[in-house]
This record gives structure tokens, sequence and C-alpha cells, in this order.
């Protein structure tokens, strides 16, 4: 008979992504570690969109309402050539839970994803490299 054990996963990586799958994976109970080699989170901050299957997954991982508090909310979007308006994609008229894309600074859902790991019992080991 074969013994069935819970699997250990260590997460390479403390970015969005990599915050995201620990949390994942915390959620539904698989012992999971995080490290980064950086010794903090990032101090500056990328534009982030996220679309649709990306704010339901946020749902999914309970951090879709206070990151959306946060989020500028993008329902058209529209295309120039030079002054002249040439196209609008309008977002709300989306098939989805969720139809438009939210803005966020990157290291402000870094730190919403930090945050709901720590509530799940996961610490974000910094200044930890991979080799």
């Amino acid at each position: 008979m074969f013994r069935k054990e819970k699997p250990v996963v260590l997460v390479a990586g403390a970015g969005p992504v990599g915050q995201f799958a620990a949390l994942s994976l915390a959620r539904r109970s698989i012992p999971v570690q995080i490290v980064d080699d950086e010794w903090r989170p990032a101090g500056h901050s990328y534009a982030l969109a996220l679309h649709p299957a990306s704010i339901g997954l946020l749902d999914e991982a309970g951090v879709r309402e206070e990151m959306l508090s946060e989020a500028v909310r993008i329902d058209r979007i529209a295309f120039y050539d030079g002054k002249k308006r040439e196209a609008e994609v309008n977002l709300s008229k989306l098939d989805s839970s969720f139809p438009f894309v939210a803005v966020l600074r990157q290291d402000r859902l870094e730190r919403l994803l930090e945050e709901a790991l720590e509530k799940a019992g996961v610490e974000v080991h910094w200044s930890h490299r991979l080799a």
C-alpha cells in the first residue's frame, strides 16, 4: 500500500505571480514556502493592468475586494491616430463576471498578496536565493 503525503512546494520569486501561486496553494492546505533573493519587496512600481480572468483569480484568492478599492477601473479603451479617434473597445460588454480592466500599482498588489499570505500562515523569506 502506498502512503499518501501532501506535497511540499517551494515557490521561487515573490512577485505577483509567485505570491499568488503560494497563496493559492496555502488556501488548498498544501504546505508551501516562498523565497525571493531580494532583501525586500520591490521599492518601485510598474503599472499593472489586471484583465477580467486575473480579477477572477484574485477573487478566488480572497483579495479582489481590497484590490478593487485601490485600483482604477477601466471600462473603455479608445485608439487614436493623432487627434482622430479611430476605434473604441467597450469592456463593459464583455461576457464576464468582471467586465473591465483594473489598474493598480504592482507594489500595492504585492503588499495585498503578502498580507493575505501572512493571514494564511505563509511568510515570504526575503534574501533567500534558490540554488
